[in-house]
């Protein structure tokens, strides 16, 4: 009703009435649905929980716009009724049989789907291509409503539009290929789809863009008919915007002929929509990359050799530290910097100092996930060198945050809640899962954010230097075990065959390098892009390598021989090993159960009747067939060979090795062939097998000796003392160094050059050789009841608990993230182990000695005194006696921790001011090692600061402005490095305000006169 003028209008059309009565008759004819939704309002309420009181609909006081209130803010729009004034928007693009392009929904944009109607000639066809139809039609005629018709169908009776049938020329598919929209072989194609589109009488490509300027709908014909092309017809869109194209039967950034046909359309009619570019199939989803490759000419992120250059230069340059200060892991998100600029000025990789360019925005839609929410809005910019093309971008710790791919950042306190929630057994995923429905905010992919992660730890520095502080770098009693589910997919037809010239040597360095910067690659060819990852890893046998301690391996060139393995046994002794594998791979079976032991027999072809025992029998006798043992093999230990492990008795992790065939003793092998000094005493479930491969591999000198291993000669009176449990053999090297008559070859802790393998407790009894009975742990009073040869069995155990996100990894994230956790593992146990040494033995400084072994430091205080002294004292060094002291307090001072050597330095350069630094830096090279290290001068400097004033008496907004690290910049006029601040560094001394620049931009007032200002 138009306010008190008293008439009615009606909502639909253009009547105007002026009695009630007549403008309720007219609703009925003009909407009856509406008009009976409108009268059946209260029911409505009642049934939503609606009603006039409500926040919603307070206010509505007359009952008839309370009622159409409710329609039209409490019902579904998109569910009309079809009538002339109320229809999808449709037109005719195949008149010969009936096609149709109508608009999907009455809401959202123009989204046309193909819709068929054809009641004349021989066959009549009524079909809806939408899914959701097809399947309201099956569930009416199965109610017996059989004249049910889709709102498309029906729409179709107010259409009279027909598409303008547009001739595609060759002569405009020739142009396309001449600039290099695609090539001849597309061309054909598409010359070949609209020969069949001519022959079927039907149209290649029709324009079926009604209302929408910034999309373009092309149907394209396809002879084929698929679950994209119900109808013989697709829909290709074309976004004008985003400069990106869609097809169904493609994904978003892959090419097919239906877009290809689309472009040769719009090529043909719209040639102003193409842009000057070579390519638009290899755009991103983000706008901001795609203006950046337009509007500068930079391609971000880079491509080919300049993503390789990128990506090293993050991978040695931007590492972060393993110990993270507190101040970065205690940011929030109302301090983190909304504009994330890189920081370098001159190019690394370019001779001389080349300025680099301005910043150039890559996205304004970044955004930070953190613990307690996250923040969007955030803009990420790169620099390029001008003269190499070296593209840099940001990636700093300082500020708390760390950068994925420029959308997506990280902060530290997170990354360190996913370190711990792994060490926890909890996957990356799930706690995202937790902590989005915590926020009650949106996150990324899962994927996305478990790369992130990745990229986080592949950047850090860490040392992985897996090694005991108890038993040092080389421990003498080792337990090796496999971790049988510890494993990842692997198709072995995707391996490269070995080169002829390979030993079986690969670098370790080189080869957990490449894996790391796959890691960090991922930042910069994530999803969002279509680029392949060019340091992607993948299971070889030629480039495959263990982990092994620096301190611990021999070199960094270490042992992989897997290859042999395809290779079969060389001679009897190693024969033998495939017989007992398989006894081994049947009393694994016992440890299955009853169903999946019935399971194998299935696949194997083996009566699944019967017990367990006659299940195993049965199986055991068919695993003589190759076929049958790999996939009981793949059964029991998964695609890959699992994970080989050498621990020491404490727990800790030595060596582990990532087997891409079945295990065997050749893995352990390999490792212990690589460290610098093998243990005197190796536990092993298969200690026989070892023996007899390893000693085979070195013949001029066998490894494992005296006795193969045994602890005794294997002669019926020892076996028989065994058996009898009499048999003793004392090894007193194991408490206390043999200090007589040690060979150069022997092992630096023990000073033996024995080597004994024995089993471990729960698989004495495996072996059917009696002289395997002089290889028990028992018979060694020196390891009996000390000696916990279960550790490896322990430690899987833990492990087992990952094994539902890790092994659904890549072969090289598997890895990595493995590595990784198992050297957060090793880092805890020497923490823990740490503090039970300060607690039990109080006041001393904990050290490692040249073996890697945790020693109490003496005389601390003393000696930091004395060595500070002289240190402060360097400029009288000219004469030869005190340079020859010198020399020998240096010795002295390269003895004590890193620790305490920076905590010296320190002193030293608070006293001497910022040119000791130059002054140690020429000492040594651990010297200069410490005094260059970015932490050693930021804490020196802040050290500086709190001597020159109390800080606590100013606001934290105060400190947070002035109490800040210096900035190195570079003289616009020299380009010399300069400090950004006023002083010497020398405590207690402040020479002026420390903010102000009385030269800003130049080193000196001399190079600022020169340059003119």
């Amino acid at each position: 009703r138009s306010g008190s003028s008293g008439h009615f209008h009606c909502p639909f059309c253009l009547k105007t009435t002026i009695k009630r009565q007549a403008i309720l008759r007219h609703l009925q004819i003009c909407r009856p649905p509406l008009h009976d939704a409108q009268l059946d309002a209260d029911a409505d309420c009642r049934e939503m929980g609606i009603n006039s009181q409500t926040e919603e609909c307070k206010g509505l006081k007359s009952l008839f716009i309370f009622r159409g209130h409710i329609y039209r803010q409490h019902t579904d729009k998109a569910v009309r009724d079809i009538t002339a004034n109320s229809h999808l928007d449709a037109v005719c693009i195949d008149e010969k049989n009936g096609i149709y392009a109508v608009k999907k929904s009455f809401l959202g944009p123009f989204m046309p789907l193909h819709v068929q109607k054809k009641t004349w000639g021989k066959e009549h066809q009524i079909k809806c291509e939408s899914s959701e139809c097809q399947q309201a039609s099956d569930f009416a005629v199965r109610s017996g409503l059989k004249t049910f018709l889709c709102h498309h169908v029906r729409s179709l009776d107010y259409c009279s539009a027909n598409a303008t049938d547009t001739v595609l020329s060759e002569e405009t598919l020739t142009d396309m290929v001449e600039n290099k929209w695609f090539g001849e072989n597309r061309k054909r194609q598409c010359l070949q789809l609209q020969s069949q589109a001519a022959t079927a009488s039907v149209p290649v490509s029709v324009n079926v863009t009604l209302k929408s300027e910034l999309k373009r709908y092309i149907s394209v014909y396809e002879p084929n008919v698929s679950y994209y092309s119900r109808l013989g017809r697709v829909v290709v869109i074309y976004n004008k915007t985003m400069n990106t194209w869609h097809c169904p039967c493609s994904k978003p950034r892959m090419s097919c002929i239906h877009k290809y046909v689309a472009k040769w359309h719009l090529f043909e009619t719209q040639r102003h929509l193409f842009r000057k570019v070579r390519s638009t199939e290899r755009t991103s989803k983000t706008t901001e990359h795609e203006l950046l490759s337009e509007n500068t000419g930079i391609t971000y992120p880079p491509e080919d050799d300049r993503l390789k250059k990128m990506v090293s230069y993050i991978y040695s340059s931007k590492k972060y530290p393993s110990v993270l200060p507190d101040n970065v892991l205690s940011v929030r998100n109302e301090d983190c910097p909304m504009q994330l600029i890189p920081l370098e000025t001159v190019c690394s990789a370019c001779p001389g100092n080349i300025v680099l360019g301005p910043p150039l925005l890559i996205t304004s839609q970044a955004q930070i996930v953190s613990l307690t929410g996250v923040l969007k809005g955030l803009s990420t910019y790169c620099k390029e060198c001008g003269q190499c093309g070296m593209l840099y971008r940001y990636q700093e710790y300082k500020d708390g945050l760390h950068n994925f791919d420029d959308g997506v950042i990280l902060t530290f306190n997170l990354c360190m809640f996913l370190r711990n929630s792994l060490q926890a057994h909890t996957a990356v995923g799930r706690v995202f899962d937790a902590l989005e429905e915590t926020l009650k905010t949106a996150l990324p992919s899962r994927d996305r954010l478990l790369h992130a992660y990745l990229h986080f730890e592949a950047l850090t520095a860490h040392e992985y230097k897996y090694s005991c502080v108890n038993c040092g770098n080389f421990p003498p009693v080792v337990v090796m075990d496999l971790h049988k589910k510890g494993v990842f997919s692997m198709p072995f037809s995707d391996i490269e065959p070995v080169p002829e010239d390979f030993t079986g040597e690969v670098n370790v360095e080189d080869f957990w390098d490449s894996v790391s910067l796959e890691m960090i690659a991922r930042g910069l060819t994530s999803s969002k892009c279509s680029r392949k990852n060019p340091f992607t890893v993948h299971p070889s046998y030629h480039f495959w390598a263990p982990w092994i301690g620096r301190g611990t391996r021999r070199s960094n060139t270490v042992l992989n021989t897997e290859f042999l393995k395809a290779q079969g046994p060389r001679n009897s002794a190693e024969a033998d090993d495939i017989n007992i594998t398989e006894d081994r791979l049947s009393n694994e079976l016992m440890n299955l159960k009853v169903d999946a032991v019935r399971t194998l027999c299935k696949e194997c072809g083996v009566d699944p009747c019967g017990s367990k025992i006659d299940l195993i029998l049965r199986l055991r006798t068919e695993m003589q067939n190759r076929q049958a043992y790999d996939k009981v093999f793949q059964k029991i230990w998964g695609a890959s060979g699992g994970l080989a492990a050498i621990m020491c008795p404490c727990g800790v992790l030595y060596s582990l090795k990532f087997n891409i065939r079945a295990e065997g003793p050749r893995d352990f092998a390999d490792m212990l062939l690589s460290w610098k000094h093998m243990p005197n005493i190796s536990v092993y479930d298969f200690a026989r097998g070892l023996v007899n491969h390893t000693n085979v591999r070195v013949p001029e000198n066998p490894p494992f000796q005296p006795n193969e291993g045994r602890l005794a000669p294997p002669t019926p009176e020892n076996i028989q003392a065994a058996k009898n449990r009499t048999l003793k053999t004392h090894l007193p090297w194991l408490l206390e160094p043999n200090t007589e008559n040690f060979e150069d070859d022997s092992h630096p802790v023990t000073k033996s050059s024995q080597h004994y393998v024995l089993c471990d407790k729960l698989h004495e009894g495996n072996s059917k050789d009696e002289k395997d009975i002089l290889r028990r742990i028992e018979h060694v009073p020196e390891l009996a009841g000390q000696l916990n040869s279960q550790v490896a069995e322990q430690f899987f155990a833990k492990m087992r608990k990952n094994n539902y996100f890790i092994n659904n990894m890549s072969p090289s994230a598997h890895i990595f993230l493995v590595r990784n956790i198992v050297h957060h593992h090793n880092e805890k146990k020497e923490r823990q182990t740490i503090e039970k040494m300060k607690r039990n033995v109080r006041n001393v400084s904990i050290t490692l000695d040249t073996l890697g072994k945790a020693v109490a430091e003496r005389n601390y205080h003393s000696m930091r005194h004395k060595i500070t002294s002289m240190f402060l004292n360097l400029q009288r060094l000219q004469t030869k006696y005190y340079r020859n002291y010198f020399h020998i307090r240096l010795q002295y001072a390269l003895q004590i921790t890193r620790s305490c050597l920076k905590d010296i330095l320190l002193e030293v350069v608070l006293q001497d001011g910022d040119k000791a630094l130059m002054t140690l830096a020429l000492v040594c090279s651990s010297f200069r090692d410490i005094v260059t290290d970015e932490n050693f001068r930021e804490r020196a400097h802040f050290l500086w600061l709190d001597s020159v004033t109390n800080w606590s008496r100013f606001s934290s907004k105060y400190q947070k402005e002035f109490r800040t690290m210096y900035s190195v910049l570079n003289c616009s006029q020299c380009y010399c490095p300069y400090k950004s601040y006023v002083g010497r560094g020398r405590r207690g001394e402040l020479w002026g305000i420390y903010c102000e620049d009385p030269h800003p931009g130049f080193c000196s007032h001399f190079c600022q006169q020169t340059a003119g200002f």
